[in-house]
Formats: C-alpha cells, sequence, structure tokens
C-alpha cells in the first residue's frame, strides 16, 4: 500500500483550513467548516463536495449565504452523513473570545442542495 496525492483538476477549492470535519457520501467527501488562522483565526461554516472521479470540487454552502437559521462557524466540531443529512455537533469559535458550543444542526443534501443532484 502507497499514498497517491490527489490535485483537484480546478482551481475552486476549498481554502486550507484546520478542525474541519469531512464525511462521506455516496462516493463523495463532504468537508465542513474549520478554522483559517493566517494571520488571525477565522472560523468557517462553508460546505464542500469532492467528487473523486472528476476531480473536482463543488461548494454547497457559503458563508455569504444568509439563512434564517444556520451554525456559527466553527472548528474543531464533529460531523456525520445520514439519510442524506450532514449533521454537526459541538466545536468551538471565535465569537467572543473562545465560545465552545454544544449544539446540534442538520443540513439536507438531497432535497435543498441542488448541486448534490448534479454531482452524484
Amino acid at each position: 500500500q502507497s499514498w497517491q496525492e490527489i490535485s483537484p483538476s480546478q482551481k475552486n477549492a476549498p481554502s486550507f483550513r484546520g478542525g474541519h470535519s469531512t464525511a462521506w457520501l455516496s462516493g463523495h467527501l463532504l468537508v465542513y467548516g474549520g478554522a483559517r488562522c493566517v494571520p488571525m483565526c477565522k472560523c468557517l461554516d462553508d460546505a464542500w463536495l469532492f467528487n473523486p472521479e472528476r476531480r473536482s470540487w463543488a461548494q454547497l454552502q457559503s458563508a455569504e449565504e444568509s439563512e434564517p437559521a444556520r451554525p456559527v462557524a466553527r472548528y474543531r466540531h464533529s460531523s456525520v452523513v445520514a439519510d442524506n443529512k450532514l449533521l454537526i455537533f459541538g466545536g468551538e469559535s471565535y465569537r467572543f473570545a473562545q465560545d465552545y458550543h454544544s449544539d446540534l444542526w442538520q443540513m439536507e443534501l438531497l432535497h435543498g442542495a441542488g448541486l448534490v443532484r448534479e454531482l452524484l
């Protein structure tokens, strides 16, 4: 067994980050949140889907999108995909110094996010 780097076929990809979560959805890698700490730390709340066959990324949710209710941007959280939903729990953010969370959120992946349907 050996490692092989997978380079995306396009420039559109998630920004560098740490403390994000990943999950597997129908043969695709789902990446959510995390933090970017150069030069100062900023938490992220974007969601990305990677298609390994096409070697391409698609953004499912961006920080600019305004929704009536959405989780606070965070890192060091846990996530899982179940029944076509992304569930995230807990984590930390930098809203007020260091803020810890114990909330649970879900995002519908196959009905509300048309991009997922297109990629699958």
